[in-house]
């Protein structure tokens, strides 16, 4: 019993085995025939687009040597075939096929599409370009012949009859052989000269063509031209319109304090102490005084600022900021006869409350006569007070910056000898075009209350070198607020002349 199982399952296991190998057999089998299938659809599917690739190149080209026989043409589906479909259909089929034998053919098709251009405009260049085709390029042809012949036909009748005419004219002259000869010289002469003068008028249209051609293209020149250059001064207005609107906005905000005639004042004057040199002013850290800032001080009683020097009563020069809208200043400058009250108004061109205040320099600037620049000195005047300086010529010629819509004062020194005036007439024509005020350099430091200060002391035998160093001292000391009761400074009288002449 056993022997039979051990049988049994030898036999099993062998029929598993060729089972096994037969099934791998006929795996193997099918995916090869798989494989060739594969391989032969890839082959069919490459065929077939080789063969659209054909197709649509030489229904392209069959459509362009249609197009150049024919002339304008419907398709298949009705569409009229003309010279811009055919370009583009050039332009789609070359992007869709880029392999060499296309392009090939693409070039091909270009020369002859070239050179189809070429012959009609040699042979139908008077012919409207949607009749332009080459089967209608021979009845063209014929037709221009047919005019030429009967151009010749009804010139040769002409010269038959002439000739005919002839024949009777030396058969009625025959007795007369010198009548004869005059008349065929006559005939001759007047042939030559109709001749001669076809010729002529020939070519007096010739030129006269050519000439209305050229006036043509010249006039089609100047209206270009004009058109370009009305164009360009439009755009030279529209930027200088707005230029100018800009200038007068600006203009307008800066101009709001000033009055109708003259300039307003910055402030005036709160408190006098005449025995210190010192004053107080209504103008502070919130309308963004700096120390250093020089004001000229006028008269309680003037109606304007800034219209004479001569206004100018005296000058300040701010020490201390001490709150809002109170600052200490000391006198720079004053009269005995003319003193500074309580209420005098004071201003400055360098400095206007809340906001810089712009300028230009132009010129050679001496403040103490030696022959020095002190452009810098000048610059620092400025810059002390926060104003801001857009534009400067310098001795030499040279310019920087540009004149904006925002400057206020042009101060000039000197200006008569720049190296060059190339700069100073630039400057000058941005100047003109925002309307910027002009002052002088001994107006703008007198209006701004800056004097240069000379402190001295005897020398000599009774010299005391103290002095000097306690004058040096003082200087250097500003005032400060005492407590001392501020009393009301009136104008003195000025003293009667003395008997021997002297106040």
């Amino acid at each position: 019993m056993a022997a039979r199982e051990s049988q049994s399952i030898q036999i099993a296991l062998i029929l598993t085995f060729i089972l096994t190998v037969i099934l791998a057999i006929t795996v193997g089998w099918l995916w090869t025939g798989w494989t060739d299938e594969v391989l032969k659809t890839k082959a069919a599917n490459k065929e077939r687009d080789d063969a659209n690739r054909k197709y649509d190149i030489s229904e392209h080209r069959t459509q362009v040597y249609r197009f150049m026989v024919e002339g304008p043409f419907p398709d298949s589906a009705g569409n009229l075939v003309t010279r811009a479909r055919v370009d583009s259909r050039a332009t789609d089929i070359e992007a869709e096929y880029a392999d060499p034998d296309a392009l090939k053919t693409f070039k091909e098709i270009k020369k002859s599409l070239t050179d189809f251009d070429t012959d009609m405009t040699t042979y139908m260049h008077d012919v409207d370009a949607a009749e332009h085709s080459y089967r209608k390029l021979p009845d063209h042809l014929e037709a221009a012949i047919r005019r030429e012949n009967n151009t010749y036909l009804s010139q040769l009748t002409d010269s038959n009859t002439n000739r005919q005419a002839k024949t009777d004219a030396e058969d009625r002259a025959k007795t007369s052989q010198a009548e004869y000869q005059n008349k065929v010289t006559q005939a001759d002469k007047k042939l030559t000269d109709e001749l001669a003068k076809y010729q002529k008028e020939r070519a007096a249209r010739d030129e006269q063509k050519r000439a209305q051609q050229k006036d043509y293209d010249a006039v089609v020149d100047k209206a270009r031209n004009d058109a370009k250059a009305a164009e360009d001064e439009k755009g030279k207005m529209v930027k200088r319109i707005d230029q100018l609107n800009n200038v007068l906005a600006v203009r307008k905000s800066q101009d709001e304090r000033r009055s109708k005639f003259f300039e307003v004042a910055d402030g005036h004057i709160t408190l006098v102490n005449s025995r210190r040199g010192t004053v107080w002013i209504n103008l502070g850290s919130a309308d963004g005084l700096r120390v250093l800032t020089n004001f000229g001080v006028y008269d309680f009683q003037e109606d304007g600022v800034m219209r004479n020097e001569e206004e100018v009563k005296a000058t300040i020069e701010v020490t201390k900021v001490i709150d809002q809208h109170l600052s200490e200043a000391r006198i720079t400058n004053d009269e005995l006869k003319n003193p500074i009250l309580p209420g005098d108004q004071i201003h400055t061109p360098a400095w206007q409350a809340g906001t810089a205040v712009h300028f230009a320099l132009v010129g050679f600037f001496d403040l103490d006569d030696d022959g020095e620049s002190d452009r810098e000195r000048v610059r620092n005047l400025i810059a002390s007070t926060g104003g801001i300086i857009d534009a400067e010529v310098f001795p030499d010629g040279t310019k920087t910056g540009k004149i904006t819509a925002r400057t206020r004062y042009v101060v000039k020194a000197d200006y008569e000898k720049l190296a060059s005036s190339r700069g100073f007439h630039d400057l000058m024509q941005e100047i003109q075009a925002h309307d910027v005020e002009q002052i002088g350099l001994d107006s703008f430091l007198n209006y701004i209350g800056w004097k240069r200060e000379t402190f001295w002391v005897s020398l000599g035998r009774d010299a005391n070198a103290e002095d000097f160093i306690k004058g040096l001292t003082d200087r250097e000391r500003p005032p400060t607020v005492s407590n001392e009761s501020f009393k009301q400074r009136t104008p003195l009288k000025t003293p009667g002349r003395g008997n021997n002449g002297a106040f």
